[in-house]
């Protein structure tokens, strides 16, 4: 049976706050494969892990994170660093970067924490433009053998999905990844067929697990990450 990989999205949001040290922990404590987060880069260049690039620093006033330096974040944000030593050294990472001025700081952490070639560790830019792609394409000459992933939607590809994904064949992105309700299995069937491995998120669910499952994808991120485990990572 086809198992895919399961990434805890943003640390398994269902059982913890996203994003924080105790949804990461207990993530690796459950038995995830993999982790997933959402990353950004302070003013002072650290990268720190959000899903959304402002932060509630005093009631009713909302602050940029490349605005703040990491000392005035609350404490609940943790940084890339923290979240390699709950990870370890052999556990998946997936970062979405909504930041792309954090890459830079982002692969020196990598470089200090795991080696640079370490396929262990994939990284998108989930802005669904032509130029978004390119500069995910970019990241390869930083890290070699990061796994890049081209996070988009089935709206993006209909106008012509063959160009698309041939466009992408043959490059350093070998990754693609969809809402699961978006996948088909001819699409799956095409992906494959340029050399591209399939990835599904918003796998909330038992009956999205069981369809990730028939339809063969690679990883999934969900928010369940019990569910997930119990219809996927162990059968």
């Amino acid at each position: 049976m086809h198992r895919p990989l399961v990434f805890a999205h943003r640390g398994g949001r269902a059982h913890a706050p996203e994003n924080t040290l105790a949804a990461f922990r207990r993530a690796v404590a459950a038995g995830a494969p993999g982790l997933e987060t959402d990353a950004f880069l302070t003013r002072d260049g650290v990268v720190v892990l959000a899903h959304d690039d402002r932060v509630r620093r005093r009631p009713h006033r909302r602050r940029r994170i490349a605005e703040l330096d990491r000392a005035e974040l609350p404490p609940q944000v943790p940084t890339l660093d923290e979240l390699f030593d709950v990870a370890g050294p052999d556990r998946a990472v997936f970062v979405d970067v909504k930041d792309v001025a954090a890459l830079p700081a982002l692969a020196e952490v990598v470089r200090r924490r795991r080696d640079p070639a370490d396929p262990r560790l994939w990284l998108a830019h989930a802005g669904h433009r032509e130029s978004d792609r390119a500069v995910v394409a970019g990241w390869a000459a930083r890290l070699p053998g990061v796994q890049l992933v081209d996070s988009t939607n089935a709206r993006r590809l209909a106008g012509d999905r063959a160009g698309y994904l041939t466009g992408l064949a043959g490059g350093p992105i070998s990754w693609l990844n969809l809402p699961v309700a978006d996948w088909t299995p001819e699409l799956v069937a095409q992906c494959r067929s340029v050399g591209l491995s399939p990835m599904g998120f918003g796998v909330h669910s038992a009956r999205r697990a069981r369809r990730a499952r028939r339809l063969g994808l690679d990883a999934v991120h969900g928010d369940d990450l019990d569910v997930l485990l119990r219809v996927l990572a162990r059968g």
